[in-house]
């Protein structure tokens, strides 16, 4: 949107040209325009114009004025609009005795510099697959309301964010401007303010301290907040009592559909609750793996006729950690079981060692692990307690505390991360020129460009202004939390390619009236030895099985699955 633009003028016409056809010709090409005209009147009347977008892929705005593409002149000339009205006691198709009149008036001239550009068909707001519907216009007469909200002005609204790993100011307020410039926020702009948190990694004191500092800053919503564990949910948990939206962008213990709804309409999440994480977890293993060898365990693991299924559950900086009875009950559906739960608890002592944790493992003949860890846990010291015991199991891991990244296991033993497998929850990590957030960097500021593991944390960044951005659009000019949750809620994606190539990229939106913007995964393996995609000076690449393909619930292929095989994509 452009600042200042002056408000659309109403202008009439221009004069018609001089008739070029004979006189009689043109009469008859009038007569027979008018009478399709007045048929299509009749027959085919149109309703008024939404007071805002419709909430569908096929929504354009919420004012009168026509979008560009559908102009004369654009920016310039009005449109000539034919209207047709029935006199009462008509029933609209020409029964009964009426009369009609048809009027030919002006329609309104739309400022060019106003009108964004959709993109595609279905029109979408900008060119990401996961954009939501298009909203091309706001009339700069119309009152946004102003000050609908703490944080929310006639100009801005104001976004509290702390630093993540190697994120900088940079990055984030150049996908800001990116956002304000190809959003329609209806006269306001977002307004970045960043604030270091607090230290302290599992002291909910702090985090709720920094909440408080959001809501002192008068601000509409935070962004995802700085790892912590997995107990970040302190701080949004804060905030939402402080009526602050937030965007959360890890699967984490306390991200739950029950959650989610008690903190209706502050809290949302670009990535899937945990509880949805392990239904679709326990019908993947029925459909692919249970009741078959462990194929893809190393040593004499392999060896093991079927397998035999254990979880480590580590409990975050907070004490929480996730209930695996959606896991237990998918499971429970093949007549398959957990053989043996360990709840590891992180703690700052030191000489921790794992040995108990992979004891308990192998005294139950466990073949599989389904790992709920965080990947330092994991790869510096759940890991080597299992080489120290020549124990090669399969490790079945996942998004839970982002342990499906290139370098979650970068640094752990070999000879356990070659049997690394599972499912991935967030979108298809790609080389960063092919990821919509680089797209966006690249738009607003030609030389920002994130090195090495910053993607992962201006991926994360992107995927919440994203959720925020649609519902602050889909809002309205009116802009509360209801009716930012109202607007993220009715809207419809086109998610046009979604599960396909080349992006390959997870169907989004708030279907069923969850709060995560996506609800599927991919079935992926590690290759300890490729170079990584995202950060290719070290090694260590997530293999997604058939590219990419995505499932959902009720969706899981059944069968053998092509893990470990090449290429690696």
């Amino acid at each position: 949107m452009t600042d200042g633009a002056a408000a659309a003028i109403d202008e009439p016409g221009r004069p018609p040209r001089p008739p070029r056809l004979p006189v009689l010709l043109q009469a008859g090409v009038v007569a027979v325009v008018l009478g399709v005209v007045a048929a299509v009147s009749l027959t085919a009347r149109q309703p008024p114009p939404p007071t805002v977008a419709e909430y569908a892929p096929q929504a354009v705005s919420q004012i009168t004025q026509a979008p560009v593409e559908q102009s004369v002149d654009p920016g310039r000339g009005g449109v000539q609009q034919t209207t047709t009205t029935t006199a009462p006691g008509s029933d609209g198709k020409g029964v009964g005795s009426s009369s009609s009149t048809t009027t030919t008036t002006a329609r309104a001239v739309v400022e060019k510099p106003r009108v964004r550009h959709c993109v595609g068909d279905p029109g979408r707001q900008i060119e990401d697959p996961q954009s939501p519907p298009c909203v091309p216009y706001f009339d700069p007469k119309t009152s946004n309301g102003g000050s609908t909200w703490r944080g929310v002005g006639p100009d801005a609204i104001n976004v509290f964010w702390t630093p993540d790993f190697l994120e900088t100011n940079v990055f984030v307020e150049d996908m800001a401007n990116f956002f304000n410039a190809r959003f329609e926020f209806y006269g306001r702009k977002l307004v970045m303010n960043r604030q270091n948190p607090r230290p302290g990694d599992a002291d909910p004191t702090a985090m709720q301290a920094d909440a408080q500092d959001a809501y002192d800053l008068a601000s509409f919503a935070a962004l995802n907040y700085s790892a912590r564990s997995g107990a970040e949910y302190s701080f949004y948990d804060a905030a939402a009592r402080l009526k602050i939206v937030s965007v959360a962008h890890r699967v984490q213990a306390q991200a739950t559909d029950a959650h989610f709804r008690r903190q209706s309409p502050y809290e949302w999440s670009s990535v899937p609750t945990v509880d949805s994480m392990l239904r679709n977890y326990g019908q993947f293993l029925c459909g692919s793996l249970a009741g078959r060898p462990p194929k893809y365990a190393g040593g004499t693991t392999a060896g093991a006729p079927k397998r035999v299924f254990g979880v480590i559950v580590q409990e975050a900086a907070d004490g929480s950690r996730p209930d695996l009875k959606p896991l237990q009950d998918e499971m429970t559906r093949c007549d398959a079981s957990i053989a043996a739960t360990v709840n590891d608890r992180v703690t700052s002592a030191t000489g921790r060692t794992g040995q108990a944790v992979i004891a308990a493992m192998t005294d139950a003949d466990v073949t599989s692990i389904i790992c709920l860890c965080d990947g330092k846990e994991l790869r510096e010291t759940i890991m080597p307690a299992a080489s120290a015991q020549l124990y090669e199991p399969e490790w079945l891991v996942g998004s839970y505390l982002d342990n499906d990244l290139d370098n979650s296991l970068n640094g752990a033993p070999n000879d356990q991360s070659a049997h690394v497998l599972g499912l991935v929850f967030r979108n298809k990590l790609l080389a960063k020129q092919d990821m919509p957030f680089y797209w966006a960097l690249k738009e607003a500021n030609p030389t920002s460009d994130p090195q090495g593991g910053a993607y992962y944390s201006v991926a994360a960044r992107y995927s919440s202004l994203l959720v925020l951005a649609s519902g602050i659009q889909m809002a309205g000019p009116h802009l509360t939390p209801d009716t930012f949750a109202a607007g993220l809620l009715r809207t419809r994606w086109a998610n046009p390619g979604a599960g396909a190539p080349p992006y390959f990229q997870a169907p989004a939106g708030f279907d069923g009236g969850r709060r995560t913007f996506i609800d599927d995964a991919s079935m992926f393996w590690l290759d300890p030895n490729r170079q990584s995609t995202v950060d290719p000076q070290n090694t260590g690449a997530v293999c997604y099985v058939r590219r990419g393909e995505r499932h959902r619930l009720g969706d899981w292929p059944t069968g053998d699955q092509p893990f470990f095989t090449q290429p690696c994509s």
